[in-house]
């Protein structure tokens, strides 16, 4: 009898609540890439028989030459690859492919996180933003404060990850054309649908800053040209 009165006080004991990691569990600081529903376009966009959307992800490795090294990644469908840049349409061939097959696009989620791929040294970190509209960050960013300017941005110490998670649609609020010159796809997409910089900085002057960077898309096609 004694038994199960103490049994049955055992079970009504409260337990202790989570701390440290534990409780931090299914609430993470940074964005994480993960599979979720794919994001539809706002109902203000025109809606065209033909349209459809791509769940894109992809990891890019950057080695830095120095200390230091950046990246401007732009949210167009062209193949933009010159030095210190890179886009959509240059990591997914097929969807520049796209770009000359449909006339209109959109963007409505993008997930972009950078991982450092260099040793734990004091004094590193890296940075990362996603900019709408700010034409002066059009550019490879040559400093942690080039892309702390943006709207939307993350620093974190070389041991972390940085990231940031935004739906573009809030910023660009119509379909986009695909049709401007590839050749000056830079400053065009920028004005289209943005960009992401990411700074790393090695905390060892003698080394190289790496990283990775990991960027999800949902990305729209309409209006097949005939």
């Amino acid at each position: 009898m004694n038994n199960r009165k103490s049994n049955k006080a055992m079970a009504n004991k409260p337990k202790p609540r989570a701390t440290g990691a534990l409780a931090s569990r299914g609430r993470p600081r940074k964005p994480a890439v993960v599979t979720t529903r794919v994001t539809s376009l706002p109902a203000m966009f025109p809606k065209f028989p033909d349209q459809f959307v791509l769940r894109l992800r992809h990891t890019t490795s950057f080695v830095g030459a120095a200390d230091t090294s950046s990246v401007l990644y732009v949210y167009s469908p062209l193949s933009i690859s010159t030095a210190g840049y890179t886009s959509i349409g240059h990591e997914y061939p097929m969807v520049a492919a796209m770009a000359l097959q449909y006339s209109r696009y959109s963007i409505s989620r993008v997930v972009a996180v950078a991982t450092p791929t260099m040793p734990a040294t004091s004094g590193g970190y890296l940075a990362i933003n996603y900019e709408p509209t700010n034409s002066s960050v059009a550019e490879p960013p040559g400093s942690v404060s080039d892309v702390t300017t943006s709207v939307h941005s993350e620093v974190a110490q070389v041991t972390e990850s940085a990231g940031v998670e935004v739906k573009p649609t809030d910023y660009f609020t119509t379909w986009l054309p695909t049709t401007y010159t590839a050749g000056s796809g830079v400053s065009e997409a920028f004005t289209q649908s943005g960009v992401t910089q990411v700074y790393c900085r090695n905390g060892d002057t003698s080394g190289k800053a790496n990283f990775l960077l990991t960027v999800e898309v949902d990305i729209h096609f309409a209006g097949l040209r005939k």
